[in-house]
């Protein structure tokens, strides 16, 4: 099949077939969910692949409906067994007319209105699509989720790392797929697990759509400290998430320029002496924080 796992996935796909032959011990469990999806996902080719695989290595007797691969192919969808390169080739060629991708493309084009994203770059779409479908697929097909950790001390968190529109957008998204897809079963688990997972689909596009400032800096005016005050620049800067730091290069565009020449005149300007470094670096760092906010707010 071409497909690669990680030791990690490999350990849950045998916990999965443990389940699975334990199953097969039971025949009154229903299946009329499962063979509607069959009919639905027939000509999806990574269900063909499996059904070939299944068909020649563990079909037996008693599962008469041939409703493993069913079972097995919501699991490799919704729990990111498949890595992101393999899902994305199977993904691409999936009908845009099964419930799940429909929810699925539904929610990713409310994410990127919200946004004003007309179109990601392809690695970002592949790390979004990744995201969004297992998600959806696991409210898709499975009605509840056991976890060790409570459930609203875990969104709970999530919350405060976002602003207070999202998280009442978040609501709106989660209520959406709710109102696509009713499951007569579905649990209080299985909501808060797919907010939990827009949530972090909103926090992937958060970082995509932040704005990134440009900062330059100039410290030709001492050159003996120039080397030194660019390194410790470099280094302070480093860890500050959507800038861009490069010298400065006469006529083009900046949000931030940084000096060691006080008595420079030119536009947007701060400073980074050798006498108080330190003091300085704070500033900047202010300075930044100050623009990301006044950017983030157009």
């Amino acid at each position: 099949m071409r497909l690669s796992f990680s030791e990690v996935n490999k350990d849950q796909i045998s916990c999965w077939l443990g389940i699975a032959e334990q199953r097969n011990k039971f025949t009154a469990i229903k299946k009329e969910f499962l063979l509607a999806q069959k009919q639905i996902y027939q000509n999806d080719h990574l269900y063909q692949l499996l059904d070939s695989l299944f068909y020649q290595e563990i079909y037996q007797s008693s599962d008469i409906n041939h409703c493993e691969t069913m079972l097995f192919y919501s699991f490799c969808v919704s729990f990111f067994i498949l890595d992101q390169e393999d899902d994305y080739r199977f993904n691409i060629f999936r009908s845009k007319q099964i419930p799940a991708v429909m929810l699925n493309v539904t929610i990713r084009e409310k994410m990127l209105a919200h946004y004003h994203i007309r179109r990601l770059g392809i690695a970002d779409e592949k790390v979004l699509e990744y995201q969004l479908a297992q998600v959806n697929n696991r409210y898709y097909f499975f009605t509840g989720s056991l976890s060790f950790v409570d459930q609203k001390i875990i969104l709970s968190a999530q919350e405060k790392m976002l602003k207070a529109n999202l998280v009442q957008f978040l609501e709106a998204l989660t209520f959406e797929a709710t109102k696509l897809f009713k499951h007569p079963h579905q649990s209080i688990s299985s909501i808060l697990d797919l907010k939990f997972g827009y949530g972090n689909s909103l926090i992937l596009l958060e970082n995509y759509s932040a704005t990134t400032l440009i900062i330059q800096y100039d410290f030709s005016s001492t050159p003996t400290y120039q080397i030194a005050l660019e390194q410790m620049l470099l280094n302070q800067l480093r860890s500050i998430e959507s800038i861009s730091l490069i010298p400065a290069k006469e006529g083009t565009f900046y949000d931030l320029l940084i000096s060691s020449n006080r008595d420079d005149i030119r536009e947007k300007i701060t400073y980074l002496s050798e006498a108080t470094p330190a003091h300085d670096v704070i500033k900047i760092k202010d300075k930044i924080d100050t623009l990301k906010r006044q950017k983030s707010s157009i």
